[in-house]
C-alpha cells in the first residue's frame, strides 16, 4: 500500500488531490451564453477530474475518472478574453476559463480569464511542435575562422497546407522540403562528431536557436549537432 504522507512522485505521474482541489482552471464547451454589453454569464459543460477516485491523497494514472459538471461562470468588463470577443462567442464553442473560485468548492464561478479554444489550431500546433529541431542531412560545409557554416536539408510539416486539411479525422501529414543555413560555433555542443568530421551527407539532428520560420533569418546558430551517421 503506499503510504498516504509521501510526496507526490517526481515524475509528476501522480494527481495530488490537495492540489487538485485548489484549482481556479476550467476547460470546457459553452451551452449557452447571456450577455449585455461586457457582463453577462456563460453556462459552461466540462469533464473534471473525479477527486473521490483512487487513494486517500493521490490518484494513480489508472484510476483517473472524470465527472460532468456544468457551471455558471459570469463575467464583466474586468474579465480578459483572448481569441474572440463576447459578441463573438456561440454555444459550442470550447473555452479555457481562469476562475476566481475554486472549481471543486463552487458550480457558480467568476471568470479572471475566457481563452477562445479552437481544436483545429490545437491539433496544429500539437504537430508542428517545437520547429527548432531538425532531423536533416549536411549539403554543404564551409569553414570560416572559428566556425563551419553548413547547409542541410530536411522535410518538415507543411503549415500551409495543414490548414486546409480536415483534422477532424484520419488523416496525413503533409511534409514540404526545405533548405537552412546553420552555424557551428564554439557554443554549440558536438554529439559524436567532432566539428573537423562534419561532411557532406551525414544525417544529424539539431537544435537550432530559433524557430525555422523566424521571419528574416538567414542563417540559423546551432544549439547542438548530434550526428547520426
Amino acid at each position: 500500500m503506499r503510504n498516504e504522507q509521501m510526496p507526490p512522485d517526481p515524475k509528476g505521474v501522480l494527481t495530488d488531490k490537495e492540489v487538485l482541489k485548489k484549482s481556479q482552471y476550467l476547460a470546457g464547451f459553452v451551452e449557452s451564453i447571456t450577455a449585455e454589453g461586457d457582463t453577462g454569464t456563460l453556462v459552461v459543460r466540462a469533464n473534471i477530474k473525479d477527486i473521490s477516485s483512487g487513494s486517500l491523497r493521490y490518484i494513480e494514472p489508472e484510476d483517473v475518472q472524470f465527472i460532468e459538471k456544468v457551471y455558471m461562470v459570469s463575467f464583466d468588463e474586468n474579465t480578459v478574453f483572448s481569441g474572440k470577443v463576447v459578441a463573438d462567442i456561440v454555444s459550442g464553442d470550447q473555452v479555457a476559463i481562469n476562475t476566481k473560485e475554486l472549481i471543486y468548492e463552487k458550480d457558480s464561478l467568476t471568470a479572471l480569464s475566457i481563452a477562445f479554444f479552437d481544436p483545429r489550431e490545437d491539433t496544429v500546433a500539437q504537430i508542428l511542435r517545437d520547429r527548432r529541431t531538425l532531423d536533416a542531412v549536411v549539403e554543404s560545409v564551409e569553414n570560416q575562422d572559428e566556425d563551419t557554416v553548413i547547409v542541410v536539408r530536411t522535410a518538415i510539416p507543411d503549415e500551409d497546407k495543414l490548414r486546409t486539411m480536415d483534422l477532424s479525422g484520419s488523416y496525413t501529414v503533409p511534409f514540404i522540403e526545405r533548405k537552412y543555413s546553420v552555424r557551428i560555433s564554439k557554443s554549440t555542443t558536438l554529439e559524436g562528431v567532432a566539428r573537423e568530421e562534419i561532411s557532406s551527407g551525414m544525417s544529424a539532428i539539431i537544435v537550432l536557436d530559433q524557430d525555422v520560420n523566424a521571419p528574416g533569418v538567414s542563417e540559423f546558430g546551432a544549439i547542438t549537432f548530434e550526428s547520426q551517421s
